[in-house]
């Protein structure tokens, strides 16, 4: 009943508050209270199908096409997906060592891309900043995509300047699954869509049809929380869970791996439990050195953690609650009893630095404030930085605005050496490659670029991309 009530509140704050206009993140008093019949209808989670490409020189069509869903029983809108999916993109699965050649055919009647967000890969493959990264209407493009890192969960969104934000506020994103073989021995769960689950985070707002809202007079996502707390980044949106508002999904009472992405256009949201403790494996880049129990974890936008959550004491009929800010974004049913066992590893993976850090000095500095990087606004054709290939860099990112932000390196994995100018252990962090920055607050960071070629960085706050705070770089021999 408790939970009942809960879910019910929640369902009407966000009803009271997606039919108003927002611009610039202030939003106008005047909405309806009523709530819409069917938007109080719980849904079981919708697992993407998982698409194998693990083996050898492996080819799959991925094409990007205009949709419709149902976010809400009885209320279709129209949407964007991946092979007309509805909503999102499949999972797909590759292998570390083996090369994967993605076909993508635009059947969208605008220019769009794809971004491997995580991949290291060379600039023509990026899918960003490359002359033949845009896919126009009615355009097919095979990528080479030479998967030459470790075991993760990274993800694939368009990145065509000025279409980004809309393009992936609609439904372009799905997530890929790096394996490699010392993971497979780890004991980890790892049965797709049952103890090893996709969770797919948006912040969005819905008029009273439910239709996906994006105020009056803005065709992209525009929300801020000057105050930078977490629980009011997403204040006022709904926060779903792989296209479905508070999700149920029946579980056994083992060990669930939740790779958790947030795929929102902006925010930050605080995940935690209704009960017990989340258990952190991995980061951006991959595994950490050991997992890590907390109460409660923080993801930025763009940013993926991998998270086990121990059911093994549960009984059948229990329910755990996944909740981030405040709003619940899935139930577990603990409804079977678990045949096999997974287990919480105490060790997992080696992080060893660049090289040793000692004070190195900054290399190079980034500044954010007022929608730009140093001062400096993005014009497409300008290549801001030039760096060599295999050289070790150090890049302190310092915001100065006050505004969260999440930054964002295409072509890299990177640690994390110094926050506000205080070492850190770049082990209990993990590889990254998108990172959180608080106003005020500035991060030290240990990076090597290992392909040439064209690429990014920048705010992952889509509508601070949108509006200049983006750098193009280039690495060269």
């Amino acid at each position: 009943m408790k939970k009942t009530v809960l879910f019910c509140i929640n369902i009407c704050i966000v009803i009271a508050l997606v039919a108003c206009d927002f611009n610039d993140g202030n939003f106008d008093n005047n909405w309806s209270t009523e709530l819409p019949e069917g938007y109080d209808v719980q849904s079981e989670l919708f697992i993407p199908e998982l698409i194998d490409m693990t083996a050898e020189n492996a080819s799959y069509e991925l094409t990007v096409d205009q949709t419709d869903y149902q976010f809400f029983d009885g209320y279709t809108t129209e949407t964007l997906s991946y092979n007309n999916q509805g909503y999102l993109g499949k999972t797909i699965k590759i292998k570390n060592g083996n090369t994967f050649y993605p076909i993508i055919t635009n059947n969208l009647d605008e220019n769009t891309t794809i971004h491997w967000h995580g991949l290291e890969i060379n600039g023509q493959n990026d899918g960003a900043a490359d002359a033949n990264a845009i896919i126009e209407p009615g355009e097919s493009k095979t990528y080479e995509l030479e998967v030459d890192q470790p075991a993760s969960t990274i993800w694939y969104h368009p990145h065509a300047h000025g279409l980004t934000a809309q393009q992936v506020y609609n439904g372009l994103a799905g997530m890929i699954i790096i394996e490699d073989e010392f993971s497979n021995t780890l004991g980890l769960p790892s049965n797709y869509g049952i103890n090893d689950i996709p969770i797919i985070l948006q912040a969005k707002l819905f008029d009273t049809d439910g239709n996906l809202y994006h105020g009056e007079g803005h065709n992209v996502l525009e929300f801020e929380d000057p105050a930078g707390e977490n629980n009011n980044t997403t204040s006022g949106f709904a926060i779903m869970t792989n296209g479905a508002l508070n999700p149920y999904l029946n579980v056994v009472n083992g060990i669930i791996r939740l790779r958790l992405l947030n795929a929102s256009n902006h925010g930050v949201m605080d995940i935690s439990l209704s009960e017990g403790d989340l258990s952190v494996i991995g980061t951006d880049g991959g595994l950490l050195e050991t997992s890590q129990k907390l109460k409660t974890k923080d993801i930025v936008a763009g940013q993926r953690y991998e998270i086990l959550i121990d059911l093994t004491n549960q009984e059948i009929g229990n329910t755990i609650d996944v909740i981030a800010n405040g709003q619940i974004v899935l139930t577990l049913n603990i409804n079977s009893t678990a045949t096999t066992w997974s287990q919480i590893p105490n060790t997992l993976v080696s992080i060893d630095p660049l090289e040793e850090y000692v004070n190195q000095n900054v290399t190079h500095t980034f500044t954010l404030d007022n929608d730009l990087i140093n001062g400096i606004p993005f014009v497409h054709h300008v290549i801001n930085e030039e760096f060599k290939l295999n050289q070790i860099y150090y890049f302190e990112i310092i915001n100065r605005s006050r505004e969260n932000h999440s930054f964002h390196i295409h072509n890299a994995r990177f640690l994390i050496m110094e926050i506000n100018n205080r070492r850190v252990d770049f082990t209990e962090i993990g590889w990254k490659d998108t990172i959180y920055l608080k106003p005020g607050e500035s991060k030290i960071i240990q990076i090597q670029f290992k392909h040439t070629g064209l690429f990014m960085l920048h705010c992952h706050i889509l509508i601070h991309e949108e509006q200049g705070m983006m750098h193009k770089f280039q690495v060269i021999e």
